[in-house]
């Protein structure tokens, strides 16, 4: 892993990694570029929080190990540090179309079945639990 040196060479340096790397790319598995990104744990792992002012807040600046995506599937998240104490970014102000309205403005959800919690009515004898609060 390491270099005579005691320097730490990236895969991209090793003997083979380019050819590996285009293996992989031919089975759709394509690295994940996370540094300078915002954070998603959708496809990072968060190792640890890096205090600077000078990146807003949740952004990557530091891969630990690389992680790779199987056409659109994380195959292996990325690991990284992300920073801590920078401006924090504020979400669009328009809203987003897939968003439902909370508060004042939402509507009372609508079910036309029966929820965990409600009765439906008496068991039909014979089904599977009709009989659990039967003393035995």
């Amino acid at each position: 892993m390491g270099s005579a040196d005691g320097a730490w060479r990236g895969p991209e340096r090793e003997p083979g990694a380019l050819a590996m790397l285009g293996v992989l790319a031919r089975h759709g598995i394509t690295p994940i570029d996370a540094e300078g990104q915002r954070f998603d744990p959708h496809v990072h792992e968060a190792m640890y929080e890096v205090p600077d002012e000078s990146v807003p807040h949740g952004t990557v600046v530091q891969v630990l190990e690389r992680g790779f995506m199987i056409h659109d599937r994380p195959l292996r998240p990325s690991r990284v540090g992300v920073s801590r104490g920078g401006p924090r970014e504020r979400p669009s102000e328009a809203p987003d179309a897939n968003t439902e309205p909370r508060g004042e403005d939402a509507e009372p959800p609508v079910s036309g079945g029966a929820t965990a919690y409600e009765k439906t009515g008496e068991r039909e004898a014979g089904s599977a639990g009709s009989r659990y609060d039967e003393k035995l």
